[in-house]
């Protein structure tokens, strides 16, 4: 969630409008620390939007953290779908911040806390199943109009309410294991493991031979395991270039004619990246699909039956906070 400075500015989506956005905020803070800022601007900074049990919302706060959605929806034009449209996420963004308020209130009230390193945990596993380096993934964020610390906010927020739902409500919740066994009948045909490739990858720099280095693999001169590590440039080659099971649908369109006709402990032929560089795979085995049998996935389906039950006991909770809270809105 960013902000809504740049909502009548045609012609700017995505990136452009978030960087642009970006470069605003810096001009009026620093326009306001030179003793430049008019009494205008001052006072549209300084607006409160809403007080919530004697705490403020600013006004600028509330369009700051609007501007992500509205940059990650194209909602740059000036007609009046397009403004009914920001007038919302405005508004849900403002009822979001009231209510990420009270869950704070109310877990300082039970003693419920969420540590930096729990939050920093968060992230490098959102990381690793990205697939991204701490650096390509926090670049990411910036394309998105957002930083590293505005994402780690939201993500201590967001554990926090799981927290909170946790203690105020999921304990109360009961999904027998006759609803269980019935979902399971109803769905069998969902409940299976995907026809997925265990793979491993070396990319290698432009400036080293490939097929050299697939001869030494394949002649038995070296493992690809070690091969990755001696040779790649992927994030990966500490651990031999092993990329763990992957789903045939989500592999790269390009390696699938290939890996469909390897058989398990194959390298590939060479294939090339964008920037010349070579690329090997290895495939180290294929897990064809399968049925799963009701105690492998009981767990996932008592997931699946809860969390309606769990949103709806908690969009009860929040209302009853909302309903005893003083919330005041001043727009």
């Amino acid at each position: 969630m960013i902000n809504k400075l740049l909502f009548m500015v045609p012609g700017l989506t995505g990136p452009r409008m978030a960087v642009l956005a970006a470069v605003m905020f810096a001009c009026v803070f620093f326009r306001l620390s030179a003793g430049q800022a008019g009494a205008a601007e001052l006072h549209t900074l300084n607006k409160v939007a809403a007080v919530v049990n004697g705490e403020m919302i600013t006004l600028f706060d509330v369009q700051r953290y609007s501007l992500q959605e509205i940059t990650r929806r194209g909602l740059s034009g000036a007609d009046a779908e397009s403004e009914a449209a920001r007038q919302k996420i405005f508004q849900d963004t403002l009822d979001s911040m009231i209510m990420d308020i009270l869950v704070r209130q109310e877990a300082e009230r039970y003693k419920v806390t969420v540590s930096d390193a729990e939050a920093d945990n968060e992230i490098r596993m959102i990381t690793q199943r990205s697939q991204m380096t701490p650096k390509q993934f926090e670049d990411q964020l910036i394309i998105q109009g957002t930083t590293l610390a505005q994402f780690k906010e939201q993500i201590k927020k967001n554990l926090l309410r799981q927290r909170m739902m946790n203690v105020m409500v999921a304990r109360k919740i009961v999904v027998t294991r006759e609803e269980i066994e019935r979902y399971y009948e109803e769905h069998k045909a969902e409940f299976t493991t995907q026809h997925s490739v265990d793979i491993s990858m070396l990319i290698n720099a432009p400036t080293e031979n490939p097929e050299r280095i697939r001869e030494e693999i394949t002649s038995g001169k070296i493992s690809f395991a070690d091969a990755a590590r001696k040779y790649s440039t992927a994030p990966n080659a500490a651990n031999g270039g092993k990329m763990g099971a992957i789903a045939w649908a989500d592999l790269n369109p390009a390696w699938r004619p290939v890996l469909a006709g390897m058989q398990p402990g194959d390298v590939s032929p060479v294939m090339r990246v964008a920037n010349n560089a070579g690329i090997l795979l290895q495939l180290n085995s294929t897990i064809e699909d399968t049925a799963l049998g009701l105690e492998e996935v009981a767990p996932q389906i008592e997931n699946i039956l809860r969390e309606p039950r769990l949103n709806e006991r908690f969009e009860e909770y929040s209302r009853q906070l909302r309903s005893s809270a003083v919330v005041e809105i001043r727009l």
